[in-house]
């Protein structure tokens, strides 16, 4: 199978760029990547517990009551 070139653009004066250079690229791109296939799921997983838990958030309410009849904290929690 022969060797496949990839043709980039680049300005006339620049010049290739040494072998460790284009590595060091290769994995920083492999390695971005990588993250990004990860982080998708993580931050869909994410977003449903966000949600879960303000929900669970709504269900909960404090307050100062200070009137003559009655003063006092409260604390209440929906199921």
């Amino acid at each position: 199978m022969p060797h496949m070139r990839l043709f980039i653009l680049r300005p006339a004066h620049t010049q290739l760029l040494p072998q460790e250079t284009r590595d060091l690229g290769v994995a920083a791109f492999l390695l971005g990547t990588g993250g990004l296939g990860a982080g998708i799921p993580l931050s869909i997983v994410g977003g449903r517990n966000e949600r879960k838990y303000n929900q669970r958030l709504d269900g909960l309410s404090a307050g100062i009551r200070v009137s003559p009849q009655q003063t006092g904290l409260t604390l209440r929690y929906r199921f």
